[in-house]
């Protein structure tokens, strides 16, 4: 992969165009584009999509409509502006290119044992034929419970592990496949040992861990277990409840209603992406919350428990019934 160069325009062809669609592609694979949560884009699926018709448009060299539309995104999301129209110029070609570089995309390799002449390549896992000895690894693989079910949104950290110290090289949040890739650099002058390590946002203090793989190849899976019912209701509480807080300003969660006269919870719903029996179940924590005097994270499990949103039916749950919640 070469440098982007300016300007690229929609509906073009050439060696310039690929090169950029190469570099789109290394984005998107390294989470560097922010997703979001429907009915806002892009989401997951809207970027997996996009990868894929990058890759068609790929192979005729045309900076089609999904390139455009990436290019829209990436200049959005990195304050370049909304009305580029999807052209690549000075501003946007700068920011691209010391992303790259950032990320290790560019390497200078020696050709034909030609010491002056150098290409750029872009393969991860490639040994340099001028002796370096740095090499990239990646490590891959899925954050479940003790059942096999997928666990979404754990932030996923990688370790290099020594005999004196342990070094955080990456980390990523897992998708909705509880699937998580950290590539990362070695340099040490042996393969390293290496561990993942998951928790939820807000409950640092569970952390998961999957096996410490000693001498780790340049390409590893490693999963991490979470055993059912250690996947506390409380992260999920804080979880829900630092996403709806960005959207309800001043207004209380207690005061959120859905009647005739306002679709409180409908709104909410549709604007966080999340199930509205989630966002009414959090109303009403609240509000019983308030009423008995109870913090709403321990009304809420109460309620994912299946206990009916009464006063009465609350009050009725017993301390032994609380500890098998």
């Amino acid at each position: 992969m070469k440098e982007i160069n300016q300007p690229l325009v929609p509906n073009s062809k050439g060696n310039d165009v690929a090169n950029l669609q190469e570099a789109l592609l290394f984005l998107i694979k390294n989470n560097v584009f922010k997703v979001q949560r429907a009915p806002n884009k892009p989401t997951q699926d809207d970027l997996k999509l996009l990868a894929a018709t990058i890759q068609r448009e790929h192979r005729q060299a045309l900076y089609g409509k999904a390139t455009t539309e990436i290019i829209g995104i990436f200049q959005n999301q990195h304050g370049l502006g909304d009305n580029l129209k999807g052209i690549v110029e000075v501003r946007t070609a700068k920011v691209l290119n010391a992303l790259l570089k950032e990320l290790g995309a560019f390497s200078d390799v020696v050709v034909n044992n030609d010491p002056t002449r150098t290409d750029i390549t872009t393969d991860p896992f490639k040994d340099p034929s001028d002796g370096k000895k740095e090499k990239k690894y990646v490590v891959s693989g899925q954050i479940l419970n003790s059942n096999g079910a997928p666990l979404a949104g754990f932030i996923v950290q990688l370790f290099m592990i020594t005999l004196q110290k342990e070094v955080m090289v990456g980390n990523t949040v897992s998708n909705d496949k509880g699937e998580y890739s950290i590539e990362y650099k070695n340099q040490t002058r042996t393969d390293p040992d290496i561990q993942v390590r998951a928790f939820k946002s807000g409950d640092e203090k569970n952390v998961f861990r999957s096996t410490v793989k000693f001498n780790a190849s340049t390409i590893e899976k490693l999963d991490v277990i979470v055993p059912v019912g250690r996947e506390k209701v409380s992260s999920e509480f804080n979880r829900i409840v630092n996403s709806i807080s960005q959207e309800l300003n001043d207004v209380k969660f207690s005061s959120l209603r859905e009647d005739g006269q306002r679709s409180d919870i409908t709104y909410i719903s549709n604007k966080t992406g999340l199930d509205s029996r989630i966002t009414a179940m959090l109303a009403s924590a609240h509000k019983l919350g308030e009423t008995l005097k109870i913090e709403p994270a321990h009304v809420y499990a109460l309620l994912r428990a299946g206990v009916p949103a009464t006063e009465n039916d609350i009050k009725s749950v017993s301390n032994d019934d609380v500890k098998t919640i």
